[in-house]
C-alpha cells in the first residue's frame, strides 16, 4: 500500500511546467496482482487498479488497454505488438532492470505518465494534452525510439541521468524537455518551437547530440550547462537561437562531450554469497569514498562505505524482497556526488535449468514443474519458436512446426518456460 500511495502522490505533480527538483522512487512489484494476457492476445488493466509484470517474467501481448487512473508496473519484460495509449490519468512504470518494448506508436495523454528506470523502446513517442509526461530516470535508464519524439504544449519530457536516442525530437509551444545529472539526448534532427524549451536543473551538465538538421524557431535554453554536439555535416537554421548553450561544431563524440564519469555496477552471486563491484566509464573523478545502498519501497539500507571498488555480503543480511536494487555513489572530498550506478539482483532463485547457454542445434532443460509450451523470442520481441515442454526434463531440437533450432541466426534470445510464475532465461545461438 505504501508503494501505491507514493505513486499516487507523484501523479498529482505531473503537468507542472517548471522542471522537477526531485524524482519519484523506483516502483516495486511486491504484493502486486500480475498482468494477465487473454487467449486473444489482449491484456487489460482495470479502472483504478494496479497490475504488475514480475521480475524475470516476459509478457507478450498484441494489445494493452490501460483504463482510467490505472497503473502498470513492469519489473520484468513487456513486449507489445501494437501501439500503446496511456491516457485518463493512467501510469506506466518500468522498474530498474525491467523492459518495455512497444513495436508501434506510444501516446501519453492528459494527466498521464510513463516513468522509465529500465529500458524502453517504441516506434514513436508523442506527449499530448495538459500534464502528459515522460520520465527517464537514473544512470542506467535507456530510451530508444526508432521514429519521432514529439513534446506538445503543456507537456513535460524529463531525462535525469539517462540516455535517450530517437530519429527526431520536436518541442512545441511550452512543451518542455527537462534535463539534469549528465543526461543525454542523441537525435537525428531537433526542432525547438518554444522559448526555453530545454531546461537544465542541478549543477551538472547535460548533452544534446544531433546528426542532421536543427530548426531553432525560438531560443532553446538559458543554461550554459547544455552542451550541444553538432555532428559533421549537420546544419542549423539559426545558430544564435541556441541561447546560452555551449555548442561544439564538427563534433563526433555525441554524449561523450559530457565531462561525465559513470559507474557500471555488476553483481556476482553464488548460493547465499553476493559480490558487487563497480567500474568507471571514463577517467575516475577525485574520489574520497563510495557508498553502497540497497533499497526496496519499504527499506533503505547502507551496505558499505569505504574506498574499495567492491563489496561482499550474504543475502541473509539483506531486506526481504523479490528483488534488490543496489546503488553505488562516488563522493568527492567536498562531499559532492561525482557519479552513481545501479544494478538489480533477483532475490528468488529458480530450480529450472536450461543448457548449454551457448547452443548450436539443441537445448536441454530440467526442473520444469508442468507440461506446456516454451516460447523463444528474439531481442525485438518476435516469437520465433514454440517448443513443447514435458514435466521435469527433456530436450529441444525442433519446434512444433518442425523447424530446427540449428537454422536460427546467431545472437541472443529469450526463452520463456511455462508455469504459474513463468521463467525467462537468456540463451545464445552460436
Amino acid at each position: 500500500m505504501r508503494t501505491l500511495l507514493i505513486l499516487s502522490l507523484w501523479l498529482g505533480l505531473v503537468g507542472a511546467q517548471s522542471c522537477p527538483p526531485n524524482f519519484p522512487p523506483p516502483p516495486s512489484c511486491d504484493n502486486c496482482s500480475p498482468l494477465v494476457v487473454q487467449g486473444n492476445g489482449q491484456a487489460v488493466v482495470p479502472v483504478g487498479s494496479t497490475r504488475c509484470i514480475l521480475p524475470g517474467q516476459v509478457v507478450h501481448a498484441k494489445e494493452l488497454d490501460i483504463k482510467k487512473n490505472a497503473t502498470l508496473i513492469v519489473c520484468g519484460t513487456l513486449i507489445l505488438e501494437g501501439g500503446l495509449v496511456v491516457d485518463d490519468g493512467a501510469t506506466v512504470w518500468i522498474a530498474p532492470g525491467g523492459g518495455g518494448h512497444v513495436q508501434g506508436a506510444v501516446t501519453v495523454g492528459p494527466s498521464s505518465a510513463i516513468y522509465n528506470y529500465g529500458h524502453f523502446t517504441s516506434q514513436s513517442l508523442t506527449l499530448n494534452g495538459g500534464g502528459a509526461s515522460f520520465w527517464n530516470l537514473r544512470t542506467n535508464a535507456q530510451v530508444q525510439v526508432s521514429g519521432a519524439i514529439t513534446v506538445n504544449a503543456s507537456t513535460q519530457f524529463v531525462n535525469h541521468a539517462g540516455q535517450i536516442q530517437a530519429s527526431s525530437l520536436t518541442l512545441n509551444g511550452n512543451g518542455t524537455a527537462c534535463m539534469s545529472n549528465l543526461g543525454c539526448l542523441s537525435v537525428g534532427s531537433f526542432t525547438a518551437n518554444g522559448n526555453g524549451s530545454i531546461q537544465v536543473t542541478g549543477s551538472e551538465p547535460v548533452a544534446l547530440h544531433f546528426t542532421g538538421n536543427a530548426t531553432l524557431n525560438n531560443t532553446v535554453t538559458s543554461s550554459n550547462q547544455l552542451l550541444v554536439c553538432q555532428a559533421p555535416g549537420a546544419t542549423v537554421n539559426n545558430p544564435t537561437n541556441w541561447g546560452q548553450a555551449q555548442v561544439q561544431t564538427g563534433c563526433t563524440s555525441g554524449c561523450g562531450v559530457l565531462p561525465a564519469q559513470r559507474l557500471v555496477v555488476r553483481a556476482h552471486r553464488e548460493a547465499e554469497s553476493l559480490r558487487l563491484e563497480w567500474l568507471w566509464e571514463g577517467v575516475p573523478g577525485p574520489v574520497k569514498s563510495y557508498t553502497l545502498t540497497v533499497y526496496t519501497p519499504q527499506v533503505l539500507q547502507l551496505v558499505y562505505a569505504g574506498t574499495m571498488e567492491r563489496a561482499y555480503m550474504t543475502t541473509s543480511t539483506l531486506p526481504a524482497a523479490s528483488e534488490w536494487v543496489f546503488e553505488v555513489i562516488a563522493w568527492s572530498e567536498k562531499g559532492e556526488r561525482l557519479a552513481q550506478g545501479t544494478v538489480v539482483v533477483v532475490a528468488e532463485r529458480s530450480e529450472v535449468r536450461v543448457w548449454p547457454t551457448f547452443f548450436e542445434e539443441s537445448l536441454w532443460y530440467a526442473g520444469v514443474q508442468e507440461r506446456g509450451i516454451a516460447v523463444l523470442y528474439d531481442m525485438q520481441g518476435r516469437a520465433l519458436r514454440r517448443l513443447p515442454v514435458e514435466a521435469e526434463s527433456g530436450s529441444w531440437h525442433t519446434d512444433l512446426q518442425g523447424e530446427s533450432l540449428s537454422t536460427l541466426p546467431q545472437g541472443l534470445y529469450l526463452l520463456t518456460l511455462p508455469g504459474a510464475n513463468p521463467i525467462t532465461i537468456r540463451v545464445v545461438k552460436k
